[in-house]
């Protein structure tokens, strides 16, 4: 049992470490930026590209970011990639979701907030913040 413990408390140090990658630069104080930085990197990877160090573990492939406008005709599609990051976006064919439902985690209705319509628009900011970040680094 206690040889199991350790490899297991090795991986979520790991784990944790990888969500807060950087590539040696400050992180900018944009909030999408800095959003994108510890919720996406560690699957996406520091410039968006699909290449973060969990990305070889998800079966399915993890989609490059910076090209979501050129795989759309050419326009940014911020509808669909909001709906990917809240949870209302899923892909039933595609099997399971390996993506975090970012809408449930990002809901906090405890932090500074009054009501829940307070908690949820707090919410939809912080999506916001990570869809405008997404636009800006399209190729």
């Amino acid at each position: 049992m206690k040889l199991m413990v350790v490899p297991l408390a090795a991986t979520l140090v790991g784990i944790s470490a990888c969500a807060n990658q950087s590539s040696g630069q400050p992180i900018a104080q944009d909030p999408g930026a800095r959003l994108y930085r510890s919720l996406c990197a560690s699957c996406h990877g520091v410039q968006a590209r699909g290449d973060g160090p969990l990305a070889p573990l998800i079966k399915i492939g993890v989609p490059d970011l910076t090209t979501l406008a050129q795989r759309n005709g050419g326009a940014f599609p911020s509808y669909s990639v909001r709906r990917a990051i809240d949870g209302r976006f899923d892909h039933p064919a595609h099997g399971a979701r390996d993506m975090p439902v970012w809408g449930w985690r990002l809901y906090d209705p405890a932090v500074g907030v009054r009501d829940d319509r307070e908690a949820r628009a707090r919410t939809g900011a912080l999506i916001e913040h990570l869809v405008t970040y997404l636009e800006s680094v399209q190729q």
